[in-house]
């Protein structure tokens, strides 16, 4: 049996990604955790916006799937000069993407909670909650591709590392942010937006180090700029993807 298909093998890929993505989704629900002293408004205006965030990031989920799909798919055929393409158009998607949100997240927000119809979750702060949260998306989505581009090439080890930089700096900067502590002032439902928006930011920062750093990735660090019908290929399969892995939390979404 080919050994790159032994249980062992798959075992050794797949745990550190079972991890990596429990930990990414635990996010929004330390917010609530830390947040569910300040009162059931509190608890409302975080719960309605990552109910919102998390169906965001499920159609964006695109962006880190495709890119492992078919960063795998040539590194199996030895295309260097094809894997240096995926990596640079996941960085330039996500970017676009990501700073297309950020223009609009007022905007955005200010719709959902429209939508929602709950003036004491608005009134507790929770569009401001939103909005400030959307501010991170180009964070976000330059963590799933270069998530996805690692994962590709069959180290699913870093990413581990890079989601639990956010876990950790989520906490410490929750704890920090919400009640004023280690010298900050007290900011509540605000404070949980900002704090989750720079651990996101701070987990981005790591996996840029690690793909820079890393022996794995040297010989694909080039810049490209020419993909014609490879960004074609590309965005078909990030999008089938996305809407495959949204639609059903978009139901949820509408349903709650």
């Amino acid at each position: 049996m080919n050994s790159e298909f032994s249980t062992k093998n798959i075992f050794r890929l797949a745990w550190p990604t079972i991890i990596s993505q429990a930990t990414f989704l635990t996010v929004g629900i330390i917010d609530l955790l830390f947040v569910g002293q300040l009162g059931t408004a509190a608890i409302a205006a975080v719960a309605i916006s990552n109910s919102f965030i998390a169906t965001f990031y499920q159609f964006m989920e695109g962006i880190r799937t495709g890119t492992t799909v078919l960063t795998a798919r040539n590194l199996g055929a030895e295309d260097k000069s094809t894997i240096s393409k995926i990596l640079n158009l996941s960085i330039i998607f996500s970017l676009f993407i990501g700073i297309i949100i950020t223009i609009f997240a007022p905007i955005i927000s200010n719709i959902v909670y429209a939508i929602a119809k709950s003036p004491e979750a608005q009134a507790a702060g929770g569009e401001e909650y939103l909005n400030i949260r959307l501010l991170e998306t180009p964070a976000i989505l330059l963590f799933l591709a270069i998530t996805g581009f690692f994962r590709g090439l069959e180290n699913t080890l870093i990413p581990l590392m890079g989601s639990l930089f956010i876990f950790a700096a989520n906490i410490i900067l929750d704890y920090s942010f919400i009640y004023g502590k280690f010298g900050m002032p007290v900011l509540g439902v605000t404070g949980a937006a900002w704090a989750t928006l720079i651990a996101n930011v701070i987990g981005a920062i790591a996996m840029i180090v690690f793909l820079y750093k890393s022996q794995l990735t040297k010989n694909y660090l080039k810049l490209i700029f020419k993909f014609k019908q490879f960004k074609k290929d590309y965005i078909k399969i990030v999008t089938e993807i996305g809407i495959f892995m949204g639609i059903s939390s978009l139901a949820f979404l509408i349903l709650a």
